[in-house]
């Protein structure tokens, strides 16, 4: 049903109008008769029940009557929109808010009434072991326990519970080290920002970002410690070679290096594993791409300064890395598990055809990987693949910037690249394998069939490592009240 057919005879020209007027409103589906008995458009007396006497917000009064569009605000924007045309009186939610949390303050002081003295918070070193169970004081547990209500404004706290609950607070974040993630678990379906925004209510400053990391490390508390890179010069190369195409590396703060990258094969995600749990803390959290509609995981790590070698721009890096034979390869390697691939394919005589390609929006990059191979006899050549402004056929997503592709071809030497080139990537892995069994002449026909299974193979575990990243990120949507949070796998 589209927007004109759904509400040319349900509503008026002046609902048409302030329909229109909403940023992205597409109504997909409208129920005229739900469980509640009600029908679309609503009346005043349905509105009075929903509104003032059930107390139901706008959103919710919308999923009564079945409206769906594709922005949810919208749907509680049009009975926002009835509930003015029928003359009902907006609900105060600040003061409503207000009131709720002083009743809910008066139960709380009630049932947990403030001693004198009060229970001491333990120091950190004085605390359970770290696989044992958390201990919390009395007066700890009460104020967990408040703050975990629905209804709740800190704004709205009474001095003598602010107080209460600030003096937890600071107990909690600066005797006994617990960071502001560890507070939201303690809440529950919080984050940090709900931590954050709690502090600044109650005027509690938090630690800094830097200090708590170190702590945690020393106190084993929540932080995994970060082990220095203890690899050769060619493990350096290729993890140079691997950044430099497909990952994001940067500082987040003091020392430290981030690595993080999003990929849809679970032959990447194990590969970053393999190449970094050694060192730090690998966490990957399932992402949605509102530009595609479509589900991936992002991977990341934070290493400590040996790694700092990655900040390079490839500019930088080029002097050590055309050092020698023995840095060269394993850097053209790891570039050919970020960004490259080893073609198998047919040429116009039904004979297989190898290639090895690189694809980067570098064309600097691309050039002096041309002359490196071009010095050594092999055949290549550098061509744009997409143009900088031009919309992608599938999502149609605009190039900001030119791609470009470089291609090394020729059966009567290509094989010595390829055997050359020492992947770690286990997709790249299986192409190489193929690649070096065939000789100059064969049918192609011969390795279809292998090839078809392996392609298989790849397409089939994509498909079930994106849908379990759609699973996982609506899973924790309906956990966090609508937002993906922080799961990892």
């Amino acid at each position: 049903m589209t927007e004109g057919q759904g509400l040319e005879s349900q509503s008026s020209d002046e609902e048409v109008l302030a329909l229109r007027r909403t940023p992205g409103l597409s109504i997909e589906s409208l129920d005229p008769s739900t469980k509640e008995g009600v029908t679309w458009p609503p009346s005043k007396e349905d509105l009075k029940r929903l509104y003032v006497d059930e107390k139901l917000s706008a959103a919710k009064i919308a999923k009564v009557y079945g409206l769906k569009t594709r922005n949810p605000r919208s749907a509680a924007f049009l009975v926002t929109y009835h509930l003015k045309k029928h003359g009902i009186e907006r609900r105060d939610r600040i003061e409503e808010l207000r009131k709720e949390t002083e009743a809910v303050v008066v139960v709380w002081t009630v049932k947990y009434p403030k001693k004198k003295g009060g229970e001491q918070t333990r120091p950190a070193e004085q605390e359970a072991q770290a696989d044992e169970p958390l201990r919390l004081t009395a007066e700890e547990k009460a104020v967990i326990e408040l703050l975990q209500h629905k209804n709740l404004s800190s704004r709205h706290f009474d001095p003598e519970t602010k107080g209460r609950v600030k003096a937890a607070m600071e107990g909690l974040h600066w005797t006994r080290g617990f960071s502001l993630n560890d507070i939201a678990e303690m809440v529950g379906n919080k984050t940090s920002g709900y931590s954050s925004y709690l502090f600044k209510e109650l005027g509690i400053e938090a630690r800094p970002f830097k200090e708590a990391q170190l702590k945690g490390i020393h106190d084993h508390v929540r932080i995994y410690e970060r082990k220095p890179f203890n690899g050769t010069d060619e493990d350096k190369a290729y993890l140079l070679g691997i950044s430099q195409g497909d990952l994001h590396v940067s500082r987040p703060f003091g020392d430290a290096v981030m690595v993080t990258t999003s990929s849809t094969h679970p032959a990447m995600c194990d590969l970053f594993d393999r190449l970094f749990s050694p060192h730090g803390h690998v966490s990957h959290y399932p992402r949605y791409k509102k530009d595609t509609n479509t589900y991936e995981w992002n991977i990341g790590v934070t290493l400590d300064a040996s790694f700092e070698f990655l900040l390079q721009k490839f500019e930088q890096s080029l002097p050590w890395v055309r050092s020698s034979e023995e840095i060269t390869m394993p850097y053209l390697s790891g570039l050919l598990d970020a960004e490259g691939s080893i073609v198998i394919t047919k040429d116009q005589f039904q004979k297989v055809a190898l290639f090895v390609d690189y694809s980067n929006s570098n064309k600097a990059l691309l050039d002096w990987i041309r002359s490196e191979l071009i010095s050594r006899g092999y055949f290549c050549s550098v061509r744009i693949n997409k143009r900088k402004g031009v919309r992608t056929k599938k999502w149609g997503i605009v190039h900001r910037k030119d791609y470009w592709q470089l291609s090394s071809y020729g059966m009567d030497n290509i094989q010595k690249l390829i055997a050359e080139l020492k992947p770690r990537h286990s997709e790249k892995i299986a192409r190489r394998e193929i690649a070096l069994a065939v000789h100059k002449g064969q049918e192609y026909s011969s390795v279809a069939a292998e090839i078809a299974s392996l392609r298989s193979r790849i397409k089939d575990g994509v498909r079930r490592f994106v849908l379990q990243a759609e699973q996982l990120h609506k899973q924790a949507r309906l956990e966090r009240g609508g937002h993906a949070g922080s799961l990892r796998r």
